[in-house]
């Protein structure tokens, strides 16, 4: 490797250690870093390296080694944002839906089930600052998603909409 694309490492490598929270619950290393939309770290390693990546797997990278292909690497804690090493393992798909399963955590819904069974649970908007209501929400017609009436009106006011 050549001395401009080894300092380019070293300087991500810097980086993505900065983002590590060695003390997090359960001894867990949290990833403080950007998030992807299923709460997992997101680590882009530049153009042309097909990214972003799992940080976790970049933490398994990093202090393991390679990940073969077609194996996952899953947490022992349950917890997305951990990147601490020990906390790692490698398993097929099958393993983790096994691991998601014994633990309890396999959501059995699909889909807009899935999505209109986590909706019905949700008690307030995404703001958290106004109870959801028939007088307070409605439904956009282009994808079905609830909207709360508030909100959408401090943003046409905020932004001309």
């Amino acid at each position: 490797m050549d001395k401009r694309r080894a300092g380019l490492w070293e300087t991500k490598a810097a980086w993505y250690l900065s983002k590590i929270d060695r003390h997090g619950p359960s001894g867990c290393w949290l990833w403080t870093g950007p998030k992807s939309g299923n709460g997992y770290g997101a680590v882009s390693l530049g153009r042309g390296t097909n990214g972003p990546h799992g940080a976790h797997r970049i933490a398994y990278l990093l202090w393991v080694g390679l990940i073969p292909e077609g194996l996952q690497v899953l947490h022992h804690c349950d917890t997305p944002l951990c990147v601490r090493p020990s906390h790692l393992f490698l398993g097929t798909h099958a393993d983790n839906m096994a691991d998601k399963t014994r633990k309890g955590r396999l959501n059995v819904q699909s889909g807009g089930d899935a999505m209109r069974a986590k909706a019905a649970k949700e008690t307030h908007c995404r703001s958290g600052r106004h109870r959801w209501s028939t007088e307070t929400e409605w439904r956009n017609p282009r994808n079905g998603r609830r909207v709360c009436k508030a909100c959408a009106n401090e943003r046409r006011r905020c932004y001309g909409r």
